[in-house]
């Protein structure tokens, strides 16, 4: 007898955020339609019907927690037709090889395959640890470190053919943003002092200098768990990129400290702690970035920053000093495509 619909799929889409992200990934929003796909997924590629579906999210891709009738327990993440099926086989291979090596990734269980007319994947459930407040400077040294292992442990596979390389958009134009929620063409309007920034940063960028390393882009508390002071779980492997180094530890810079699943007094680093993530990242590394990589770091940062500035102006214009609108105002006036060029 078929399961009736998981409480956590219905309640998903009380929020009509919600939605708008599942109808962008998966072409549907009918909890009914969803629970029989992921049923059916679930029987061809793991043996064992679906009991349970305790979690669901929308973002980038689509999350289901689950638990299968023979206890077991995983996690399977959905993409629509528009990512590469290269590139996503590519970026499980990695991760699949990172947590082989001792390294904090979910074990890919299933590899990329057809869902509901995208594909799908299943990992490992990890739940050990929490989110944690990484303005404390003892979390942030912890994350640049584990940052440092990560690079240093996916450099075989930086030259695997499918993985996403980094790159920005040519002048004014940003191209396709993260997910439906954001459209920068119907909200141009007062956001034009942000392109500006952001061009001038993807120009610097551009003449960047560096090693081309595989990274996390998105390398933020939300997307990792933490105990006894260790990085316990990392998420969200689609944001693996081919990139510069300085690139890859600028964006984590701007954004470390970011989650909007615990309460923190900022979410949104000052560019001094910025700097003090970079700073921590070349500690781990036991080398420093010459001038050349630092100008590329900041200007991948600020890149980031903007492009979060204008997430922002999709719902109205930001002020808020700790904002990323306010971070810009504040802090690029000595160089629009360097945030951290002002620092002494």
């Amino acid at each position: 007898m078929p399961h009736p619909i998981p409480p956590a799929l219905i309640r998903i889409f009380e929020d009509p955020y919600d939605v708008i992200l599942s109808d962008g990934i998966l072409a549907t929003a009918d909890p009914a339609v969803i629970h029989r796909a992921l049923a059916a997924f679930c029987a061809a590629h793991l043996g064992s019907g679906l009991a349970e579906v305790p979690y669901v999210t929308f973002s980038v891709g689509a999350g289901f927690g689950i638990v299968l009738e023979d206890g077991r327990r995983a996690f399977l993440k959905a993409w629509s037709a528009a990512n590469s099926g290269a590139a996503l086989d590519a970026i499980h291979t990695v991760q699949h090889a990172l947590a082989e090596q001792g390294f904090p990734a979910p074990r890919v269980l299933v590899r990329p395959a057809p869902f509901m007319g995208g594909r799908a994947s299943v990992m490992e459930w990890m739940e050990d640890g929490a989110q944690e407040d990484a303005n404390r400077p003892e979390l942030r040294r912890t994350m640049a470190a584990a940052l440092a292992r990560q690079i240093a442990l996916a450099q075989p596979y930086v030259d695997l053919p499918g993985l996403p390389r980094h790159g920005y958009p040519d002048g004014r134009e940003w191209g396709p943003t993260h997910n439906a929620l954001f459209d920068f063409r119907t909200t141009a309007a007062g956001a034009e002092w942000i392109d500006d920034i952001a061009v001038a940063a993807a120009r610097a960028a551009r003449e960047g200098e560096g090693r081309r390393v595989l990274g996390h882009r998105d390398w933020r508390v939300q997307n990792m768990r933490f105990q006894d002071g260790r990085v316990s779980a990392v998420f969200d492997w689609d944001s693996l990129t081919v990139a510069l180094e300085p690139e890859i530890v600028g964006m984590a810079a701007a954004t470390f400290p970011k989650t909007d699943e615990i309460p923190l007094e900022r979410v949104l680093p000052s560019p001094e702690s910025m700097a003090a993530f970079i700073a921590d990242y070349e500690a781990a590394t036991g080398r420093a970035f010459t001038p050349g990589e630092m100008r590329t770091a900041g200007a991948a940062a600020t890149h980031l920053l903007a492009y979060t500035a204008r997430c922002e102006h999709c719902y109205g214009p930001r002020t808020e000093p700790e904002s990323a609108a306010g971070i810009l105002r504040a802090y690029t006036t000595a160089d629009p495509g360097n945030i951290l060029a002002g620092l002494s």
